[in-house]
């Protein structure tokens, strides 16, 4: 492949994962950890507004990624783990939804040397251990 033809396009992941893995470097100590798949969900919708504040989010679905506008963004409700924008006037829900790559591990480098919390290793998750052990099991 020539390199003339590469696309110099920035990479995007979607806000979904941003989210997933803001909510897993940066635990809550003041919360406990979500019993339910929709606990989960709103946790996720949580960490992609913060992602969101933080930093600018694209619309995936074109041919080229159209950031949103931060008053678009302000004005919807992230729903569905992150992955739609909807807003209670009427207008159709925004999906899917990104962030530039490059953006988002500058941003996520520059939070864990500020966190006490991020900065120190996190103990496995009692329910991982116990799927392992349930596999391994059967």
């Amino acid at each position: 492949m020539a390199a003339s033809s590469v696309s110099l396009r920035p990479l995007y992941i979607p806000l979904p994962i941003a989210a997933a893995i803001v909510f897993r470097s940066f635990p809550d100590a003041c919360r406990l950890p979500p019993k339910t798949a929709e606990e989960l969900e709103k946790r996720m919708d949580e960490s992609a507004r913060a992602v969101s504040i933080a930093l600018r989010v694209y619309r995936l679905d074109l041919a080229d990624p159209v950031q949103i506008h931060p008053a678009t963004l302000s004005g919807g409700i992230f729903t569905d783990g992150g992955r739609v924008l909807r807003f209670r006037d009427g207008r159709p829900p925004i999906e899917p939804l990104g962030v530039n790559r490059l953006d988002f591990d500058a941003a996520l480098a520059s939070a864990r040397k500020s966190s006490p919390i991020a900065a120190r290793k996190l103990p496995p998750r009692a329910n991982s251990a116990a799927r392992s052990s349930s596999a391994g099991a059967s």
